[in-house]
């Protein structure tokens, strides 16, 4: 089922003081066609595109403390800072100078990238982030210039295009090498950013799809290569820019270009001998050819050598990111050396087949090779690749390539032990740690590499092969195996049996300009003679402790205090949260017998769970089953939030009861209050329970108009409960609304995505705006209720419209504003 929001909120853009705002929810997105890109969820934004292309004007390279802000799929809105970083070289910027890319670093995430593509015919963004799912922004039609976008996840973006194939070409390997994907203490990369002119062509089949034109093809071709960058600048130091002939590749007649639009083995070498007649062999470094059709194919690492143009990417809808990212960045990849990653039998490689099933990184098969992980690839290599690509372009593939300075260096990633012997059937922590002498935002990214071949989805019995999905990069320098939450069970399978695991941690330091990475490398072996280790209490429904009280942990030692294990001492954490965290040290290093005694920390839940952890290894196991965690007495209140117009003061009845043994007093107090208000308890020494105390609170009549809170704390000893009342003073007294935007009889007003302003009032709940063609309001008039002071709608050009708006309070019936009308300009 497809579920479709509408936010009216604040809404902030490229801003320097006193800068209009542009992008506006649409109200009646739910209308529009979806005709390309079909999300599940989504939002839909209007983009006042004049504003936003004098202020794109005021950006300067590099050096830019400019400031973006771009709405995310969840209504919010996230902060960059950009610079230019053009996918056109000189050349092809002084032919067609409409066109930029820019990238930005997120001032709320530092591990968030933004990729920004600029054309005459609009803008498409995305923003990769090691804390969200990645944001795609788009136009609702690729052909149809309206200013409406939409703001969307990936993950909420399926892939429909599951006969794609790719098929890689290797029968004449240039560079003459074998690459050791098992290496240790080996870096990836040597930290530079290596830039290679891009020669990219098109069939005139992929020209007619984006609209027939140079310019159309253009933009396209500047909006998949800013996202492609995107990941090869971070993830590999590569970047390539499209050459100053581009234009000259760009077929428009599908009957006179130079390829068989549906063969992509054949397009192959069409594309070599087109790039190397027209463009000329010394011209370029990496050439490739979209089409939409015939799949992806690509000669293994080719750039610089004799098979540099052999790349095609081919699909019937060559647009958004399954096209970016799912199929032209993987194509790139075999150019740049990168085989598959796939452990299922579509196309593998034996040799790198880390990933289990489809894989789900950029060189996998996700959405295409049943059993699939998942519907599309996230747009990270996996460190086997990064391998690959390394090996190449520090090699053969460093031959044409330019090196441009930038200053980072690399960072620096280390493992507390390289080898661990751990129990079967028990879960298991890795940890890296690391540093980077720039400062930048370090992601880690832990992935197993044993590529055998081996049952897909994962057995517990298998000896051999990939049992752990890759995952994207994150933050957190640990990864749990599986996941807390379990969310991935089909494709996170524990040993029941003895072997050998290898696991590699890749570290980015996300620098803005150019990405590096290190890696460390950590070997996990399971054994039978150990295991499961297993938490046995608590671990069963109804469990309740009370704070303060003396419980006993219990867990099934099997063995793993005895060789080849030898876990002498544990760790037990506790988790409030239902498990997603375990922030909370109850005891440390106590002895692995299988049982101690621990007091219950003053954390009141409902849904503990407690994780015993191995103190000198990797293992651990945690309850299956929520429990309780409560204090020795209630803490009740008969206002939690309430309304107030015309009074002064009210009373709250607190009962405090009893749920075991209070040990000491129960002290009342307020923690946090307007400072205008007065409090005071009847009682606040509190040693009888059940106990009925009042509460007065005074002087709410001089509160401001709008929200305010206040905190009452029960405490006794340890114990320390806080409940909080909600206090919204209302409007009540008579006030209308002036009117802003559009002003009375205002002619030749902005049709596309206006946006309607007035006065913002204190103390209402929202407010009741009214459009329509007839001053009486009796011509199908557009009724709405928003909390937000302003509305953008699209309504007929031409036309003459009348509007009002009338605050709503729930102390009084407030009266409409004074009606304005206003004069659409006409197309």
């Amino acid at each position: 089922m497809k579920h479709f929001f509408i936010l009216l909120i604040l809404l902030i853009s490229l801003t320097s003081q006193g800068q209009d705002k542009l992008w506006s929810p649409v109200t009646n997105a739910s209308a529009l066609s979806l005709h390309d890109l079909k999300p599940d969820n989504y939002l839909v934004y209007s983009l006042d595109w004049k504003h936003f292309k004098s202020e794109e004007l005021a950006v300067q390279k590099r050096t830019s403390d400019r400031v973006i802000e771009i709405p995310y799929p969840d209504g919010n809105f996230r902060t960059f800072k950009i610079y230019q970083t053009p996918v056109f070289d000189e050349g092809l910027s002084a032919k067609y100078p409409g066109f930029m890319s820019y990238t930005g670093r997120s001032a709320d995430d530092p591990s968030a990238t933004l990729k920004m593509s600029v054309s005459p015919f609009g803008i498409h963004a995305m923003v990769l982030s090691a804390i969200h799912n990645t944001v795609f922004i788009d136009p609702v039609s690729h052909l149809v210039t309206d200013d409406n976008y939409l703001i969307y996840y990936k993950k909420d973006l399926s892939n429909t295009d599951n006969q794609w194939v790719c098929e890689i070409l290797d029968d004449h390997n240039e560079d003459g090498h074998v690459v050791d994907i098992n290496a240790s203490s080996r870096a990836i990369g040597d930290c530079q950013l290596r830039s290679y002119r891009l020669a990219l062509a098109c069939t005139g089949e992929y020209a007619a799809f984006h609209g027939g034109t140079i310019e159309r093809v253009l933009a396209a071709f500047n909006t998949t290569m800013t996202r492609v960058n995107g990941v090869y600048e971070r993830d590999a130091g590569i970047t390539m820019k499209l050459i100053a002939d581009t234009d000259k590749m760009i077929f428009l007649n599908s009957n006179s270009d130079p390829y068989s639009n549906e063969d992509g083995a054949l397009m192959l070498r069409q594309n070599q001998t087109a790039m190397d007649n027209i463009i000329g062999t010394a011209n370029y470094d990496i050439g490739h050819v979209f089409s939409t059709g015939g799949g992806g194919i690509a000669q293994l690492r080719s750039p610089c050598g004799r098979s540099k143009a052999m790349g095609v990417t081919g699909q019937s809808k060559p647009i958004g990111d399954p096209f970016d990212i799912d199929y032209v960045a993987h194509e790139m990849g075999h150019q740049f050396g990168a085989n598959h990653v796939q452990n299922n039998n579509c196309n593998r490689n034996n040799s790198t087949a880390v990933e289990p099933g489809s894989g789900s990184s950029i060189m996998g098969y996700a959405g295409i090779c049943d059993p699939n992980v998942q519907n599309n690839s996230d747009p990270h290599f996996n460190g086997i690749s990064l391998l690959e690509i390394a090996s190449f372009v520090t090699r053969n593939g460093d031959a044409c390539a330019e090196h441009i300075e930038v200053n980072n260096l690399a960072p620096e990633v280390t493992v507390s032990e390289t080898n661990y012997t751990i129990p079967i059937a028990t879960p298991f922590v890795l940890s890296a740690t690391a540093t980077d002498a720039d400062g930048d935002a370090m992601t880690y990214c832990w992935e197993q590499i044993n590529a055998e071949i081996a049952t897909m989805p994962p057995v517990a019995t298998a000896t051999k092969g990939p049992s752990f999905r890759s995952l994207p990069p994150s933050i957190s320098p640990s990864r749990y195996f599986p996941d807390l939450l379990n969310r991935y069970s089909r494709w996170e399978v524990l040993p029941s049996v003895s072997r050998k695991m290898n696991f590699r941690c890749t570290v980015r330091d996300n620098h803005l300009s150019k990405g590096c990475t290190d890696e460390a490398e950590v070997t996990v072996n399971t054994t039978i003679q150990a295991g499961p280790f297993v938490v046995t209490y608590p671990n069963s429904s109804g469990v309740s402790w009370q704070i303060g009280s003396k419980q006993n942990v219990l867990w099934d030692v099997a063995n793993t205090d005895k060789d080849p294990v030898n876990c002498k001492k544990v760790d037990i954490y506790l988790s409030t949260d239902g498990g997603q965290t375990y922030p909370h040290l109850l005891v440390s290093g106590v002895d692995n017998t299988g049982s101690h005694e621990i007091t219950v920390p003053s954390f009141q839940t409902q849904v503990a769970r407690i994780m015993v952890k191995a103190a000198d290894n990797i293992f651990y196991d945690i309850s299956n089953f929520n429990f309780k965690i409560v204090a020795s007495y209630n803490l009740d209140l008969s206002v939690i939030d309430t309304v107030i117009c015309t009074q002064s003061s009210f009373n709250v009845d607190i009962l405090l009861s009893q749920n075991g043994n209070v040990v000491e007093p129960v002290q009342l107090s307020i923690v946090d209050a307007p400072a205008a208000l007065s409090i005071s308890f009847s009682e606040n020494n509190v040693t009888t329970f059940p106990n009925n105390i009042e509460m007065e609170i005074k002087n709410v009549d001089q509160l401001s108009y709008g929200g305010h809170r206040i905190i009452v704390q029960a405490a006794s000893g340890a114990e320390v409960l806080n409940k909080v009342i909600t206090i919204y003073r209302a409007l009540s007294e008579a006030k209308s609304v002036a009117l802003l935007y559009p002003t009375n009889n205002q002619f030749d007003t902005p049709a596309r995505g206006l946006t309607l302003e007035w006065e913002a009032l204190d103390g209402v709940q929202n407010y009741t705006f009214q459009v329509s063609e007839s001053v009486t309001f009796d011509k199908e008039p557009q009724i709405l209720t928003v909390n937000d002071n302003r509305v953008t709608i699209n309504l007929e050009e031409g036309m003459i419209y009348y509007w009002r708006v009338k605050p709503n309070s729930n102390c009084l019936d407030q009266e409409y504003s004074d009606i304005f009308s206003f004069r659409l300009k006409a197309k």
